[in-house]
This record gives structure tokens, sequence and C-alpha cells, in this order.
């Protein structure tokens, strides 16, 4: 551990925060990390890469450690990224390092199985941080005492195996009430999503995406929720009625979706963020928020909610106001009377609006804007603010943009066509800050506009109709990581695509059949997804080195390839055995499948096992060791 490394930590040991990184960088040394700047850095930069991806993405091992540690751990390594990470010193642990000691010296232990190298220079600065330790006998005899449990391996087992169950449970779980109750490791829980055993019918919606809810009403009493939980969500359509002292106070996030509508009361007592539904019309009452409370989101209806003077507390620093503009059948405009709150972020229009927009109807603030199913009229210059980061148009929206006037603000980031969008793109419409674009199902134009661009993704539809042949002028070939072709893309991919020589994400899609040849995918390729039913066409020798392979729509493809991250989260597959899995292989994903496990079928590769967490009895069903060695849990 270097020397800096070591007092960066040590000095500030009395703030709270530093607490929590000693403590995360404890969970990192016991599972496996060398503790140095440079393992730290790597993993830290493994996280932000990891985590500008898709949340199924999930494709390194973070030593144990959850986001919320991941990104306290980021935010101080800032500190450190320019100094010499070469020199390896170990201070002496001072004398009012108190049970911190314990820390430190499992930390510098385990450094030692870690870096074989420098054993014996370790060894001696160790020997003189424990022999200047012996000065304080309180603190000496704690140590010894703390060694001597940690040194039985039977003991240690235990600590290590309570420490992955905490690790495991470190996202969001969802589960019904009665699920909750009978969950076998309900004490390792942090974070939960309280929903129904009523399915949801996507298809009974107001077109728009929206599903129209049947509230259902909930009684949440007294020993429900564990006292452990510090994140507490309601799913969409509950209603949930809270009785006193029913919320435990290590609850510090409380979210209320769409279907909750009652006043506010017996909120926990040391609440720091509440999020409220957009359905909530009751006027919030002085004193019903408690003092502790920093973030209040508020998903404001077209009446609004009242908020007298003195409701909210002044400890309130910050909020974000999503706002769903309700037209009532078209009938309103956005006028003088009627208007977009100054300080809303995020709006929404309801699905029959279609009228024409103004500059300045919608205000500064707003990164995002979705439309609904009915909007398909023209947008001017200007009506989009520049603070517009997302755009989603609704599913009738076919206009093209006007030639002369730019209508994507510069700053735009994400741009999403719907259904029915099936026009021309030109370079003077695109944004230079464009990075995302998707195309809906009815897009079959040849690709204009995209080749001065600086975009990274771009995605056609996979239930789509877009069939036009590529060549690379057409395409940004250094900024493009990720493609994905689509449903009914079959043209040849012979001299363009090996030219995209940033691509790293590679979706070939459902109809493609076209013949590859070596050199002709980009060796840049980490992450591929194809049709093996159609498995004629590829063979080992022509991959490029890939570290994922996802294998859709039930069949196992062809597993003789050395990769090392394996997605079978598409497969229908129910309560069967794995297909062989590859010898090379860290990293299984698995989604929601109920998949038989056993030791044999596993590959002593194997580092992980991802699940997602939507299958609360098939998780009751998994052995104890299977289930702490390989599983981590993620949000599907």
């Amino acid at each position: 551990m270097e020397k800096y490394l070591f007092d960066w930590i040590k000095n500030s040991e009395s703030d709270n925060k530093s607490n929590k990184l000693l403590d995360s960088i404890l969970i990192l040394s016991l599972n496996g990390l060398l503790i140095s700047c440079e393992p730290l850095i790597e993993l830290h930069n493994k996280f932000i890469n990891n985590n500008n991806k898709n949340n199924n993405n999930i494709e390194n091992s973070f030593y144990g450690l959850n986001s919320k540690q991941l990104i306290l751990l980021g935010d101080q390594l800032k500190l450190l990224k320019k100094k010499n990470s070469n020199e390896k010193i170990i201070e002496k642990i001072k004398n009012n390092c108190g049970y911190n000691a314990n820390k430190f010296n499992i930390i510098i232990e385990n450094n030692l199985i870690y870096n074989l190298n420098n054993n014996n220079n370790l060894n001696d600065k160790i020997n003189n941080c424990n022999n200047n330790n012996n000065k304080n006998n309180n603190n000496n005899n704690e140590i010894d005492l703390f060694f001597k449990i940690w040194r039985n391996k039977i003991i240690k087992k235990e600590i290590l195996f309570q420490n992955r169950l905490f690790n495991i449970h470190s996202c969001q779980i969802k589960m019904t009430i009665n699920q909750l109750l009978n969950y076998k490791y309900k004490e390792y829980l942090k974070s939960i999503l309280i929903t129904t055993n009523t399915t949801t019918n996507m298809n009974n919606d107001d077109g728009d995406g929206d599903e129209i809810l049947e509230q259902k009403d909930e009684i949440i009493s007294r020993g429900m929720i564990p006292n452990n939980i510090e994140t507490l969500e309601f799913d969409y359509n509950l209603n949930p009625i809270i009785q006193e002292n029913s919320l435990p106070n290590s609850i510090e996030t409380l979210i209320f979706n769409k279907g909750f509508n009652r006043e506010l009361m017996n909120l926990p007592n040391q609440l720091k963020t509440l999020e409220i539904g957009q359905s909530f019309t009751h006027t919030i009452k002085p004193g019903q928020l408690p003092p502790t409370l920093t973030n209040l989101n508020i998903s404001k209806t077209f009446n609004g909610i009242i908020i007298p003077d003195g409701a909210i507390p002044k400890s309130v620093t910050s909020g974000n106001v999503f706002h769903k503009f309700d037209s009532f059948g078209n009938k309103y405009r956005i006028n003088t009377d009627i208007r977009v709150p100054k300080n809303c972020t995020s709006l929404k229009f309801d699905r029959f609006f279609n009228q024409f927009l103004k500059v300045g109807d919608i205000p500064s603030n707003v990164q995002s804007i979705k439309f609904g199913y009915h909007f398909n009229n023209c947008l001017k210059e200007n009506v989009l603010p520049t603070s517009l980061r997302t755009l989603k148009f609704g599913s009738c929206y076919n206009v093209a943009f006007d030639e002369y006037n730019k209508t994507l603000p510069e700053g735009l980031v994400n741009l999403e066509f719907s259904s029915y969008w099936n026009q021309d793109l030109k370079d003077c419409q695109i944004p230079s800050t464009l990075e995302s674009i998707s195309f809906g199902s009815t897009f079959d134009r040849e690709i204009q506009g995209l080749s001065k661009s600086n975009l990274k993704s771009l995605k056609f539809h996979q239930l789509g109709f877009f069939d036009k042949p590529i060549s690379i002028d057409q395409l940004p070939f250094k900024s493009l990581t990720s493609l994905s072709l689509g449903g009914s893309f079959n043209h040849p991919i012979k001299g363009w695509l090996n030219k995209l020589v940033n691509l790293i994400h590679l979706d070939l899609g459902t109809a493609f059949a076209q013949p590859i040849e070596n050199n002709d995918l980009p060796m840049s390729v980490t992450s591929l997804r194809c049709l093996f039913q159609r498995q004629k066409i590829l063979n080992n020798s022509i991959l490029p080195p890939l570290k994922k392979m996802i294998f859709p729509f039930g069949n196992n493809g062809n597993n003789n390839n050395n990769y090392n991250y394996l997605d079978l989260s598409k497969l229908q597959l129910q309560s069967q055995s794995i297909p062989l899995l590859p010898n090379t292989l860290e990293i299984l994903d698995i989604a929601n499948c109920r998949v038989s496990f056993s030791y044999e079928n596993l590959p002593p590769t194997l580092k992980i096992i991802y699940y997602s967490n939507s299958d609360i009895d098939y998780l009751n069903s998994i052995d104890d060791n299977l289930f702490t060695t390989y599983f981590k849990l993620y949000n599907n």
C-alpha cells in the first residue's frame, strides 16, 4: 500500500465519509484485490465504462462493492490520479488508530498474499507497525483478539459468507409482501420494490405507453418491512396504506409511484429522499415531511399539488419536477393561462396533444421531452430549448425536418423515433452533440446525415423494416461503438463493417444470413449478438476475440469460442440444465431463467452468475454455497 494512499485514508478517518471509504477498501481486500493505487483506479474505470451501458450488460466483477461504494471510491481517487504509484512504502499505524487499526492490518496482510514479490519488504514494515501499536495495550489486545478470530478458518469462512450475502443484495429486489415475509435472506436486503401478484396488461394503455392502472390497496403494517431496508419503492399500481410505525427509521429513500394518492402520513423519521408519483393530488401540509429530508421529487399533474409555505423543510436542497401536460383531448393549448412549470426538467405530453408549439412554450430548464401518440406537428427552429438532452417522439410522428431551419438543438444527446417516422436526415439537421439515435419499426430509408456526426450508438428496430445496403461513407466510422441492424437487414457486410475501428457492440439482427469471411468483423468487437439458427454462416476462426456472446431465440449456439461472457437471457430455459459452457467462461447471465445448476456443470474459470432477481422462489431454492459463491443480482 503506497504511503500517500495510506495517509489519504488514515489522516481523515474521523470523517464519516472516510470511514465508509475504509470499509469499502476493506471489502475489496477481503474479496481478493491488491490495495494499491493502480488496481483501485482500474477498478473504478471499469465501473464507469460499465455504468454507461445498459443495466443488463454487467460485464465486470467489482469485488463485492455496490454502486454507491464504487462512486464514493471514484470521487476520492480523483485526488490520487496524479501521484506516482510505483513507490511502495507502508508507514506505521499511529497510536490513535483505535478500531480502524484492525482494518488496516487485514488489508496489509491480504496485500502480502496478493503481492508475493514484495513479501520480505512488507513484512519488515508490518512488524514495525505492530511494534508501535504495542505502546497502546488496549489497542494491541483488540488487534490480537481480532486476529485470533480472523485466523480461525471456520469463523473466517462464515465472515466472508456473510459479507458476500450483504453485497449480493446491494441492488433492488422486486417482490410481493408475502414473498418478502418468506424470503430466507430478507435480513440482508437494502433496497426493495413492493409489487403485487397482478400482472399489468401492457396492451391496456392510453396510446403513449402508459398503462391504465387499476389501483390496488396494500396495507403496510408494523413488522412487514425489515429494519435493515434503506430504499423502499412501491410498484406503479400500488396505493399503499401506511400504518403508524410500519416504516422503519432505517429507510432513507421512499418512492411512491403512479398509483399512490393518499395523504402523506407516518413517514420514517430519518427519510432523506422522497419521490411522489403523478396521480398524487393531496395538499402537502406543514409537519408531514420529516426535517431530515434533503431531496423532494414531485411528478406534477395538470392541476399541480398545493404546497403551502412551511410545508417543505429547509433541509430540502434539490428536487426534480416531471410534468405531464394534459391537453384534455387536444382542447387545451400551452398559453399564458396554461403553462409548463418553469422549474420543469422532464416534460411529457399526453396521447392527444397535437398542436403547434411556439418559441418559449417549453421552459429553458427542460432536459427530457417525450411526445405522445398523436403528435405529428412541425417543430420550428428554437422551439426545443438548448437544455434538451433527450428527445422521444410518439408513434404517429412522421414529419420531415425543415432543411433550412435546425429543428434539433445543439446539446441534444439522445434521439428516439417511434413507429411511423420514415423520413430522410440531412447533415445540417444533426447536432454535433448527438451520441445515440434509434429508428422506429417503419423506417426504411438510405442512411443519410450521419457520416459527419459524432454518433456512438445507431439502432434499428428489432422488428423493423430497415433493409438498405450500407457503405462506410454513410457512417461515422471513428466514433461509432454500438450498432444494431434490426429485424430485416440482410445485406453484405464486406468492405464496410470492418472499417468501424472502434465498434464494441454488434447486433447483426434476426434476418441476417449473409456469409461472414475472415476480417469482415472489426477486431474491436467484444460483444456479438446474432441468430445462431443460421450458424452455417459463421465459424470461430473468423470471430474477433469476443468477451461476450448473446444467443437469442432458444438456440445455445456454438460454444467453442474463447469468450468469457455468455448471455443466455433470451433463451426460454425453464427448470432445465444449462447448455455446455466454454472452459474460458468467467461471467454467465441467465436473467430470469429457472436454470438448475451443479458444480460439475460449471467451468473452473467461472466467477459470476447474473440473475435478474425476478423470481424469489427460485432464489430460495438455490444452494447457499452456490448462491454466495457465484450469484450477483441485478434489476431486470
